[in-house]
This record gives structure tokens, sequence and C-alpha cells, in this order.
């Protein structure tokens, strides 16, 4: 349902995996985060308000569902994440954020959740389990249906491509290409899926919203405006450096030493400390803040980088403009908002160095053992 806003998908003629198969790099030029709800997004919600739509499922990570006005684990089911939501680890509690969650090496986005656990962003894998609540909320939707809309998808990834069959329900399979599910199809239609909600749109009499122009709240960054925000950053963070180093030279305070321009440390005669203002000839116990231009310096206090893999010299900071996470090198001077280890942490050596001791130490499985003598 989303390639008509520009998203490719996985295994239709130019596919993600289509391209990989025939060794194709894929197109990485549309920024996911900035497309807009299609025709079939809006028509799928127009459903869900007039009741004629129990629930929706969707395999997308793209938050175009979300972007229409449905709300995730009430009407909507996301088995495979939302690029702009962060999982805890620990309570499985879910943040949506306005801009898209960054992915780095260890799935970790540097921020907690409030019960302590660690947030990652919540794309689902090959191999891994699919979030529990959002799987029952499906579950529950299919157990309940009594007809099964599938639009856009090659019914091939399960748990997913099951559900809709489930309940014996009437199934409408809407999609390009041919699936595995076919023959269990009441209507099958190889129309592309805004034609097809078009059709039945008018046939029920339904008119259609047209997608919001501003998202606000959870989807409202885009990527494409985070990376315009990157030169303010730079400038942010030389200053934020410079005006703390200040700071901390300007609180380096001896006995007689200039303490905020014009206080200084006296001492008593016995022994107790008190500070004086050589302007106004004011006396204060406690040492006075400083006065210089470091005390109004933005705070862009370096997140935890456990789990970030952050190179040396690297630190990760929360914009707190867009609450969004970037990663700054001091030395480089530079700000960027993609891990500084993607692009090249597969061709790095230590990467491969690694891998080999580890296939070294571990023995081989039995099953490629058997394969191997039985080539011979």
């Amino acid at each position: 349902v989303s390639t008509s806003t520009g998203i490719g998908d996985y295994r239709g003629p130019k596919g993600v995996w289509t391209n990989l198969a025939e060794g194709i790099i894929p197109d990485e030029t549309c920024d996911y985060s900035a497309a807009r709800p299609s025709y079939a997004h809006m028509a799928i919600k127009k459903l869900v308000d007039v009741g004629l739509c129990a629930g929706v499922t969707s395999t997308n990570l793209d938050g175009l569902h979300m972007k229409s006005g449905l709300s995730p684990m009430e009407n909507l089911a996301e088995l495979h994440g939302n690029m702009f939501c962060e999982r805890c680890v620990r309570c499985a509690a879910e943040a949506y954020r306005a801009f898209p969650i960054q992915r780095t090496p260890k799935r970790f986005t540097g921020r907690y959740c409030n019960c302590g656990g660690c947030f990652m962003d919540s794309g689902i894998d090959f191999g891994q389990m699919l979030p529990f609540r959002h799987l029952g909320l499906a579950e529950k939707q299919a157990k309940s249906q009594t007809l099964s809309l599938v639009l856009g998808t090659s019914l091939r990834v399960q748990p997913s491509c099951d559900l809709p069959l489930a309940n014996d329900a009437t199934v409408t399979i809407v999609n390009k290409q041919e699936t595995p599910h076919d023959s269990r199809s009441t209507i099958r239609s190889f129309a592309a899926c805004d034609d097809f909600m078009l059709a039945l749109m008018t046939a029920l009499g339904l008119e259609v919203d047209e997608p919001p122009l501003v998202v606000e709240g959870p989807g409202s960054l885009t990527a494409t405006a985070l990376k315009k925000r990157t030169k303010e950053l730079t400038q942010l963070m030389r200053a934020n450096m410079h005006m703390h180093a200040d700071a901390e030279a300007t609180n380096r305070v001896a006995v007689g030493e200039a303490v905020a321009d014009v206080w200084v440390e006296v001492a008593t005669e016995d022994g107790r400390v008190y500070y004086h203002n050589t302007e106004t000839d004011e006396t204060a116990w406690e040492r006075p803040a400083p006065t210089s231009n470091a005390a109004a310096a933005p705070c862009l206090s370096a997140l935890d980088s456990e789990g970030l893999q952050l190179p040396e010299g690297w630190s990760a900071h929360e914009d707190p403009a867009t609450g969004v996470t970037f990663f700054y090198c001091a030395a480089k001077s530079r700000v960027d908002f993609v891990h500084p280890h993607f692009g090249a942490m597969y061709e790095e050596s230590q990467y491969e160095d690694e891998l080999a001791a580890v296939a070294a130490e571990r023995p081989a499985p039995g099953f490629l053992a058997e394969l191997v003598a039985a080539s011979a």
C-alpha cells in the first residue's frame, strides 16, 4: 500500500530482496520518513472510522498508517515495528517520537525508559520474535473477522501471512503478484491497491479524506529536515564546548584567585573561606555562579553511550529543539544523524577479524560436515 508514495517494496520487480538477488544495490534515495499516506491508507482509515473495519494489521515499518490517523495498539497492530517508535527491552513499553529512530550496531538508541530499561529501535529482522502485544492484538482481530482484506502483501512471511486465513473468514487478496494463498481467496484482484480501494470506496459511497499536509506529534520530523539542522547543531556544539571550557577555567579557584570575574576567595583567620566582590563589596559564604557566557550555554550533555558502540572521539547527544539523537566528533567538528559506524562497519577489518576468531573457535555444525562428506 506504500509503493505509490515512492517507498519501495521487498519482493516486487524492483523490490529490495529482488535487487539484492540480482546483485543490484537497492535505491535508497527516497526519504521514507517524509512520505505521506497514500489513497489506500486514507481509505483504510475511513473504513475504520465508519465501523466497517474492526482493526488493521501492518507489516510495514514506514509509519504511514499512524500518519493517516490510526492509533497503534488501539486499532493498529504493527508486527514489524514503526520507524518512529522505540521499544524498551525490559518492560516492552513503546515511545513514539517525532523523529525517525536511528538504528545503531547494537540497536540501542541511548535513551532509557521510565522503568530503567534501554530503548531499542522497534524494527524486526528475520529470526526475531514479534512484539507480543502487537501480535496479540492482531490475533484478536483475526479471530473476530468475517472478511479479511489483504492489500499489497506477498503473504510469504509467517506468522503474519496466516492471520488473514483465521476464523474461516472470506478472504480478498489485492496484489500485482501471485501469492501462496491465492487459491484460498474468494476475491482475487491484481490491481494496484489505490485503484482497488478507489473502486471499493466508490461502491460504498464513502468519501476519502486527503492525507494530512502537516503531521503533528509522532512522525512529524523527517530525515531531510534533520539534515538541514546539521549545520546549526555543529555551530551549537562548538559554542557549547568553548563555553563550558571557559566555565571550567573560571571555576578553578585558589586562594586569592579571581572567581567569575569580580569575585575573589578570601580566608578568615580561623581558616574559613568566603567570597568578596571587588566591585560591589558584597560577600558570600558560597561560591558564586560564573558570570561568563558559559552560564547560558545550551544543555547538550552526552547521552549514555553504552551499547551504542561509538568510535573513539565520538559522543551522542540529544538536540534540545527536536529531541532527536545526533552524533558529534569534536576533532572533526562534525555532526551526523547517522551512526558513525554505518557505511563502513562491514568493511572495517576489526569486524572481519572478530568473525574469523569466532568461526575458528566454534566447531562447524554436524549437518554441514555431513553435506561436505556427501559431496566428496
